[in-house]
């Protein structure tokens, strides 16, 4: 899950395909209410009893607030929490890569063991 605020519209993804859309905010206000929707889709838990209303009104329970700094802090601990993240998918996919290697795995048993 990810979320993209581009030409003022802000869009909540799954699987590359956007699921919401079409949310018109001005750049200070999309960049914030992106920060948080971001974090949802880095730490929201879907089960099985998980429904899409549930999950809608995660993402409409975000934060509003004029305090500028306040705004900027959550912004900014938004991009280090995906640079966090960023560095940890690259460690782990060297990893991964280390421990096809050690075992011989080849192509196919590779494909395997990811699409698990």
């Amino acid at each position: 899950m990810d979320a993209v605020f581009e030409n003022g519209e802000l869009r909540f993804l799954i699987d590359g395909v956007a699921t919401i859309d079409r949310i018109f905010l001005r750049a200070d206000e999309g960049a914030f209410v992106l920060a948080q929707w971001k974090l949802i889709a880095s730490s929201f838990a879907i089960t099985e009893s998980t429904t899409g209303k549930k999950f809608a009104d995660t993402l409409r329970r975000v934060a509003l607030t004029t305090a500028d700094a306040v705004r900027e802090q959550i912004i900014d601990r938004q991009h280090e929490l995906s640079a966090v993240e960023a560095e940890i998918a690259t460690a782990e996919a060297e990893i991964n890569a280390e421990v096809y290697r050690l075992y011989g795995l080849t192509r196919e048993e590779i494909r395997l063991v990811e699409a698990g």
